[in-house]
């Protein structure tokens, strides 16, 4: 098979138009054209990008047959070590120069914005590449679920970022997502029913009760009084356990306990040592669910609980708790429990790989 044979069944395979390619590649559709009737070839320059983009190697390219999977390992290795040591910006550039390479991997996109907003990259010298990818996604992704949550993350980052050329575009992607009001949700009822029903209708109250839990934290996290923000976590706190029944929940477990954190160290500065102690209480015992087999099988039914990341979480609050001065009286025990938790986890993990 000819380059130009192989150009256009790697296209086709791939599912794109040569407009499409040509975005992405960088170079005009006629070009796209050309190189695929055989009459111009790619500039050499071009060939690494070309191969990023299909997910072949350059030999591959050629059609000289050589397995790219060593070539693939040590790259995800070289990867691994750059997080493993916490260099989180050269990982989201390498990212960064994929997603350009290959445009229509609109799923690895949402990776490169996860990553960024987890890792606290919102102002990252290269940032900025991001915008012509989010408007390429917008006009280009097939799955509008997707393209959402692309644009939630890009909001997310541009209303975050201190880059103007970013900033600006807060407004413009917030406009981009659909009212409430007129989602697809709220009239799901005309189109299915019985066990589907009942299954959609499980999965947008999941949605909303995750939207309502970061609404009260955004409230409670803005409110002047103590007392006000005691309320707004009570409330939450008293959501969650309605539709938790007090079950395993994994990561769902994240707001919850950082809001009975909160609870405890505010009722400690307004002198309420019983309060805050009931709260130290509910995340202790909670988080013993994470550590038994059966009530990890016995989770809440209400949640589609994704596997893994809720230890993490938890280590972390555990780990705040210890060092907030207003604690200082429950340290010992936070530290106690801490111990118990990580020698716990280890053996959950290692008897349940």
């Amino acid at each position: 098979m000819e380059l130009k044979d192989r150009l256009r069944e790697l296209r086709k395979v791939r599912g794109i138009t040569q407009e499409a390619a040509a975005e992405a590649l960088g170079v005009s559709s006629q070009t796209i054209s050309k190189w695929e009737r055989g009459l111009r070839a790619p500039d050499i320059s071009l060939l690494p990008r070309i191969a990023l983009f299909y997910d072949c190697t350059i030999d591959h390219l050629f059609g000289i047959k050589i397995t790219s999977t060593h070539i693939s390992a040590v790259q995800d290795e070289a990867v691994q070590e750059l997080i493993d040591s916490g260099d989180y910006s050269s990982v989201f550039t390498i990212y960064l120069d994929k997603c350009e390479a290959r445009r229509d991997d609109f799923r690895f996109l949402l990776h490169l914005l996860r990553f960024a907003t987890k890792n606290n990259l919102v102002n990252h010298p290269e940032m900025p590449r991001i915008l012509p990818l989010v408007d390429y996604c917008e006009r280009y992704c097939p799955d509008t679920d997707l393209l959402y949550n692309i644009i939630g993350h890009a909001l997310i980052i541009a209303a975050k970022s201190s880059v103007p050329i970013l900033h600006t575009k807060t407004k413009t992607y917030f406009q981009l997502l659909p009212s409430q009001k007129f989602s697809r949700e709220n009239f799901i009822h005309l189109l299915i029913e019985g066990t589907e029903l009942t299954n959609e209708l499980k999965k947008t109250i999941r949605y909303h009760f995750a939207h309502a839990l970061s609404f009260l934290h955004f409230l409670a996290e803005d409110a002047k009084k103590s007392d006000e923000q005691l309320y707004l976590h009570h409330i939450l706190s008293e959501i969650y356990e309605i539709l938790s029944e007090g079950k395993f929940c994994g990561v769902y477990d994240g707001i919850y306990l950082n809001s009975c954190h909160k609870m405890a160290w505010k009722n400690m500065q307004l002198g309420n040592e019983k309060a805050a102690q009931d709260c130290i209480d509910t995340i202790i015992g909670h988080l013993r669910l994470h550590l038994d087999k059966e009530s990890r099988r016995d989770a809440s039914a209400f949640f589609d609980i994704p596997s893994g990341g809720e230890d993490t979480t938890a280590l972390k609050l555990l780990r705040r708790m210890e060092r907030h001065p207003d604690l200082a009286p429950f340290r010992e025990r936070i530290t106690a429990f801490r111990n118990e938790y990580e020698t716990g986890i280890q053996a959950f993990k290692k008897d349940n790989p």
